[in-house]
């Protein structure tokens, strides 16, 4: 496979990987470099390529932390796509949502937009 990268450059190759034609629900996570070498920013490039490449195995270790990814995740796509995150967001707060809960006997039946109050 042939990348077409400018001198110093890393790129993160994401694949998705397949069994019997379909996604096996795997990433396979390559890095390729520039054909020039520029020590010390490709140095800080590749660490963090390296950094940004197990980032999905911190938040499987440290499952907590996730809701801080998803936060920088969405202010990144702000700021790369300010229109159409800003439609995207218009379109959800538009949205109508059902927050009825179902009750048959003791089962109590919520969705995702159920009100509740107290724990279960």
């Amino acid at each position: 496979m042939s990348y077409n990268l400018n001198p110093g450059d890393i790129a993160i190759i994401l694949r998705p990987t397949e069994e019997d034609g379909e996604w096996d629900g795997n990433i396979h996570v390559g890095i390729a470099f520039g054909k020039e070498y520029m020590e010390e920013g490709q140095r800080a490039a590749l660490n963090m390529a390296l950094t940004m490449a197990v980032s999905q195995h911190i938040i499987d270790d440290y499952p907590d932390i996730e809701d801080d990814f998803d936060f920088h995740k969405a202010n990144m796509l702000q700021e790369m796509f300010p229109e159409i995150y800003a439609e995207a967001e218009k379109q959800i707060s538009e949205q109508e949502y059902d927050e009825t809960v179902n009750v048959q006997g003791n089962v109590y039946t919520l969705n995702a937009w159920s009100k509740t109050e107290g724990s279960a």
